[in-house]
């Protein structure tokens, strides 16, 4: 691993805010000499303020000239980007301090255009509904190999999926901590990973989303921009390769997914809320709205609760299956009350007449 464990960490003095200050969320950016964090930092400090906290991991030259003031945490390393987070998910800086710090954590590329006031609100919407994998949409005339699945809907606010891409996925500290670190150790484009970490969660129905709330802008790649040193530096395999390599490690693959009714590398949205949406708590769990989307029984949703991480639990599934079946009784009673009602009615009815 080539990771550089001397943290350039600023000074409580130099920081824009008291370390003290307790905010939900971290991003945690790997960063090269065109990184646009610093664009974050400022919309917040000019307009906003933030719910979240920066943490970079500089992998360009001079890096023992590199700082970030407003950073929680700057780290110096020579990888990839995946590898540079499961160095960074390994070190005392984040096992001692910073992982009891937040609540959630968004690993972004650092050539996004991201807003503070639509980072805030895609933080906020994460923390309402108790979300523990999602991403912010990709903003109208932005790039992504998966636009049509991730491009900001206007009339919504966010969508359950199977899917979250690459770019800025965000985790529940736990989840990242827990089960997302041992994706990563032999990631270098990471390519898979947006289907294995849902997949891991057993899809749960309402707490994997892309965040139309909240967008963010990314322009095409272009040839030579040095970003492609960050995700193939000393790669062992080719992209694809380590797609399969990586499926296969942790059984993604046609056979366990049937049991979902879904198939390989495909999208699926299980619902969406609209715009205005008020949090409920917990959220809904919605049945399938497109044309591709997969059903999952009762029975199934119900065994997917129990084994559900963080918001699921056998609590959970026990109250949320005895809250339908309540919900039924109470239907049959009333209609039971009603044609009770139409027979005594009836009775009385007849008596007047006689």
């Amino acid at each position: 691993m080539e990771f550089a464990v001397h943290f350039n960490q600023p000074k409580p003095d130099e920081l824009a805010v008291p370390a003290s200050t307790k905010r939900f969320a971290l991003i945690v950016a790997p960063a090269g000499p065109s990184s646009r964090h610093q664009e974050w930092l400022d919309s917040a400090r000019l307009n906003a303020g933030r719910n979240w906290d920066l943490a970079l991991i500089y992998y360009g030259p001079d890096g023992d000239k590199f700082n970030c003031k407003e950073c929680v945490a700057v780290t110096v390393a020579s990888c990839a980007k995946w590898r540079c987070l499961s160095g960074f998910l390994n070190s005392t800086l984040w096992n001692d301090d910073l992982y009891h710090r937040y609540e959630a954590v968004m690993v972004a590329d650092d050539d996004l255009g991201m807003k503070a006031g639509s980072l805030n609100m895609f933080f906020k919407i994460f923390r309402d509904y108790r979300l523990i994998l999602a991403q912010p949409s990709v903003c109208p005339n932005s790039y992504s190999f998966w636009l049509q699945v991730v491009g900001q809907r206007p009339s919504s606010m966010m969508r359950f999926s199977n899917f979250v891409e690459l770019m800025a996925p965000t985790f529940t500290s736990y989840y990242l901590d827990t089960t997302v670190r041992k994706t990563v150790g032999e990631a270098y484009t990471g390519w898979g990973l947006d289907f294995v970490w849902p997949f891991l969660l057993n899809f749960p129905r309402n707490k994997v989303a892309i965040v139309d709330g909240a967008c963010v802008q990314h322009a095409r790649p272009t040839e030579g921009d040095g970003r492609q040193r960050v995700y193939f530096a000393n790669m062992p395999r080719n992209a694809y390769q380590e797609k399969d390599y990586l499926l296969e490690k942790f059984n993604y693959n046609e056979k366990s997914l049937a049991e979902f009714n879904m198939s390989v590398w495909q999208p699926v949205t299980f619902g969406m809320l609209p715009l205005g949406a008020k949090p409920i708590n917990p959220p809904p769990e919605l049945e399938p709205v497109e044309e591709y989307s997969a059903y999952v029984s009762l029975s199934r949703a119900f065994r997917l609760h129990i084994g559900g991480l963080e918001g699921g639990g056998a609590a959970a599934a026990v109250a949320s299956l005895i809250q339908k079946i309540g919900v039924g009784l109470a239907g049959f009673f009333l209609i039971a009350i009603v044609l009770s009602l139409f027979k005594k009615m009836g009775r009385w009815r007849r008596r007047r007449r006689a």
